[in-house]
């Protein structure tokens, strides 16, 4: 069974464990193979603990998750109006800007601030040519971030955990013709097994 499951990020290292023997055996090993740095029970941390820029914190039989430092220090960019319109180019220096901003929030949304994943795909999409409407859009989606910077993403315990996964692909489909059924009926259409590693995006 799973008693453990470990995050890396580089040279950090984060372990989730039940608590159990097995588990305890296993940090033992693990912390007389890296010896580096630091070890810290999240659980003794009263303040929590940060991991990669995100505040981790244990209350009670929850995980509360924010990226609080984080989204505070996003510098705020203003930019040149004087009598601009919303479809006026932006100079080579505003694009970089743009995309610094743009690759900023998809690190807040991809970790915490799911709330402005929608804002994020859609100011992705305008990098390669984004306008001055653009700057004025992500001026006013970094000052919303930031207002609400100390929202908490809370993991709660979960008794009989499922797992769930989807796509925009047909599985065992071909181009045209989307095969569905059984399996007997797909392998029929699919007689070598490398065949059903065959998905055609739908999308």
């Amino acid at each position: 069974y799973v008693c453990a499951m470990a995050i890396i990020h580089v040279d950090d290292l984060m372990i989730a464990h039940d608590n159990s023997k097995e588990s305890h055996e296993m940090l033992v090993k693990l912390k007389e193979s890296f010896e580096f740095g630091t070890w810290q029970r999240v659980a003794d941390q009263k303040e929590g603990v940060t991991y990669t820029g995100r505040e981790l914190k244990l209350v009670g039989q929850e995980i509360h998750l924010s990226q609080t430092k984080y989204i505070q220090s996003i510098e705020e960019h203003h930019f040149s109006r004087n009598g601009r319109s919303d479809d006026d180019p932006v100079t080579a220096e505003e694009q970089r800007i743009f995309r610094m901003l743009v690759g900023i929030l998809h690190w807040a949304t991809s970790q915490t601030r799911l709330d402005f994943a929608v804002d994020t795909s859609r100011l992705q999409k305008r990098q390669n040519n984004p306008i001055y409407k653009d700057l004025k859009d992500i001026e006013g989606v970094i000052k919303q971030i930031k207002k609400n910077s100390e929202l908490v993403l809370r993991i709660i315990k979960i008794n009989r955990p499922y797992i769930g996964a989807w796509a925009d692909s047909s599985l065992y489909g071909v181009e045209g013709d989307p095969i569905e059924g059984d399996d007997e009926t797909i392998a029929k259409h699919y007689p070598s097994p490398s065949d059903k590693h065959k998905i055609y995006s739908q999308g």
